[in-house]
């Protein structure tokens, strides 16, 4: 049953681009806590896994604001079920719109996307447990399409670069195989387009989400973030 639900939420993701930067939930580190070959008693444990990310809008200083979607694959370690690293890699587009003299709209292609986040658990009372997370997002993508007023421009710029990253304070209270949680967020965004630079509107927001645990094999999440942006989140995790 496991095995199939991860096979589920992975397909969940591909077909419908659920894709903006995940924070997970607290407990992330202490599960799954069993594979096929890792056994609990070992302490330091593989992960891999999947996050699909939508941002539908981060609002930036002297802008309309930046839609992000990614699709990300995700591996690294856990250490005594309380510590939690990995690395992500995978794609991302993006529309952006901003004011000048004129209103520029613009959408990218499919770029490559990477990142990495740290996760620990600080302290545990029976069923619930405090946690942190820090977190970054990187890409680069090409403009596919500009257009100022609604018209196309006859020159498009070249790269842009969208960086995101945050730290993260949240509680998990887990009840049989589910863990709901909710905490409180601090992110800077930024994004370079036609020799610009736009900063972070807004920079505290919460995060909520519940997850769905199993000791082995694999578990899932959904996820939302509020405030300082508007978003969307699934991910799936597991090791071997």
């Amino acid at each position: 049953m496991n095995i199939f639900t991860a096979f589920v939420v992975g397909a969940i993701g591909t077909c419908f681009r659920l894709y903006a930067i995940y924070i997970g939930n607290p407990l992330s580190p202490a599960f799954p806590s069993d594979g096929f070959l890792v056994k609990y008693e070992q302490k330091l444990q593989p992960r891999i896994g999947y996050q699909g990310d939508y941002l539908s809008q981060c609002s930036l200083k002297r802008s309309d604001g930046l839609s992000l979607r990614s699709q990300m694959g995700s591996a690294g370690v856990s250490w005594d079920h309380r510590w939690l690293a990995q690395i992500t890699a995978g794609s991302a587009t993006a529309e952006f719109s901003y004011r000048s003299l004129d209103l520029y709209r613009a959408k990218s292609s499919d770029a490559f996307a990477w990142g990495g986040e740290a996760q620990g658990i600080v302290k545990q009372w029976d069923m619930c447990t405090i946690g942190i997370a820090v977190g970054g997002f990187f890409t680069e993508p090409h403009t596919r399409i500009e257009t100022v007023h609604g018209v196309p421009t006859p020159s498009l710029p070249g790269r842009w670069k969208i960086a995101q990253w945050q730290g993260a304070l949240g509680a998990a209270y887990r009840v049989d195989f589910l863990a709901p949680y909710l905490g409180t967020f601090y992110q800077q965004t930024q994004v370079r387009y036609r020799e610009r630079t736009f900063h972070s509107h807004r920079n505290l927001g919460i995060y909520l989400g519940c997850s769905l645990l199993a000791d082995t094999i694999c578990t899932f999440t959904l996820e939302a973030r509020l405030l300082a942006e508007t978003a969307f989140s699934i991910a799936a995790q597991g090791t071997f």
